[in-house]
């Protein structure tokens, strides 16, 4: 890597260093439309607003004896696993009876044995955080780990945390893994709840995420949530966190009705809600306090307005494409001052471009096909004799792992059991602006 003689610095921290060095011309310590996932709890506190009707509901169901709850969303982004990592945090700190383990992230390839050995895995992990639990307890947990039995005429054991966290031979491992049943897993999960509860009065809270309706309506899928039903009858309350409707798709499985027992659905944030998420983030990024330097807001309220109508309740690619927009008038080197609609326009249509250029030339031909013919599926014959793609080849591209995770391209929904895709938040800008 090239450094600079008269610095000393690589080429990335130089750009970092006149980064922060623009911000702090703005009075900002680093750019203020933070667009990541709320994690960390300074942010959690400070940055998370609205949702007090939920947050109320979250804390109701505690108490509830009810095992399981789905807290749903309608959109990709609208902020189920902020609001979850908001109310866990509150659990956190003022209920010593919970243990909050970790959150699970489902993805179509978890199998059923897979997503209990997850289960297990946070809880092992949650208590073997300091304080949590007793080290008696703790050392109980661990013997209750270990898996005893019989391969090939020779007695094996297996410690589940060290196969987990993948510390042994990986064709070993495999090999320990083929011999764990879910049946096995899903007793060892009970005995750990049990123990925590009797001996140390805490009960786990565990959360799965990315359960999308059209995910669990999959065989395969749906047997790996059918193995946790025997779970949420005894200690543990489990959150399921996925798209709306999410309650009663798993309702409409005989043995999944009594797993779903009750909902929270996440509304988008409207806008005053929205306006007063950006005037915070605003606030905590200002170094007005330290230097006594009054900040500019960069964007005026019509480019937020504006934003939060094409997001349609999107609040993670809002922020995302708000932060983009400001470091693009950082880059151009714009003047300090309040920058209205009409004075971003050109940086807003350049940011769709990069992720309209960003795309495969077969993507970007189904787009442009999608703009003019309106929402389409792949069977859509307008679509077909639009794009000159067979329905198999169009239905491959429009599955791929890009358009599910991107909104701001492509979004999907459903009409009549089919798939049926619509332009995203970027392209519908692209469409506005004659660029597609």
């Amino acid at each position: 890597m090239r450094h600079k003689k008269h610095t000393g610095l690589s080429d990335d921290d130089e750009l970092k260093a006149y980064h922060n060095n623009m911000f702090n011309n703005w009075g900002f310590s680093g750019n203020p439309y933070y667009s990541n996932e709320l994690i960390k709890e300074e942010l959690l506190t400070t940055l998370f607003v609205g949702r007090r009707k939920e947050r109320r509901k979250f804390i109701s169901t505690l108490n509830s004896g009810i095992g399981a709850v789905c807290i749903e969303g309608k959109d990709f982004g609208i902020g189920k696993s902020t609001f979850f990592n908001r109310v866990a945090l509150e659990v956190e700190k003022v209920r010593e009876d919970f243990i909050v383990a970790k959150k699970i992230d489902f993805v179509s390839s978890t199998s059923p044995r897979d997503l209990l050995l997850d289960i297990m895995h946070r809880m092992v992990e949650a208590v073997e955080r300091p304080g949590v639990v007793p080290k008696d307890v703790r050392n109980e947990v661990h013997k209750i780990t270990q898996i005893r039995g019989v391969e090939k005429g020779r007695e094996i054991s297996v410690s589940l945390p060290s196969i987990l966290r993948g510390s042994r031979h990986k064709s070993e491992t495999q090999k320990e893994r083929e011999n764990i049943t879910t049946g096995i897993i899903g007793s060892k999960i009970l005995e750990i709840d049990r123990k925590v509860f009797d001996k140390a009065g805490k009960r786990f809270l565990i959360s799965i995420e990315n359960l999308e309706s059209s995910k669990i309506r999959s065989e395969s899928i749906k047997e790996g949530i059918e193995s946790l039903r025997d779970l949420t009858f005894l200690n543990s309350l489990y959150f399921f966190i996925g798209d709306l409707g999410l309650r009663r798709t798993l309702s409409e499985s005989g043995r999944l009705r009594s797993l779903a027992g009750n909902s929270i659905v996440i509304p988008p944030l409207n806008l005053h809600e929205f306006q007063n998420a950006v005037n915070i983030r605003l606030d905590h990024f200002s170094i007005k306090n330290k230097k006594k330097i009054e900040p500019i807001f960069p964007l005026d309220d019509d480019v937020v307005k504006y934003i939060h109508l094409k997001s349609k309740g999107d609040i993670r690619w809002a922020f995302n494409f708000l932060h983009r927009i400001f470091q693009g008038m950082v880059d151009d080197g714009h003047s300090v001052r309040v920058h209205n609609l009409a004075d971003v326009e050109i940086i807003m249509v350049e940011r769709a471009k990069e992720t309209y250029e960003g795309l495969t030339r077969p993507l970007q031909k189904i787009i442009r096909g999608i703009s003019r013919c309106g929402p389409s599926g792949p069977s859509s014959s307008s679509l077909i004799k639009e794009t000159g793609f067979k329905t198999s080849y169009l239905n491959r591209n429009l599955n791929s792992e890009k358009i599910k995770s991107s909104p701001e391209i492509l979004k999907r929904s459903r009409e009549d059991r089919k798939a049926i895709y619509s332009l995203g938040y970027e392209m519908e800008m692209l469409k506005e602006y004659k660029i597609i």
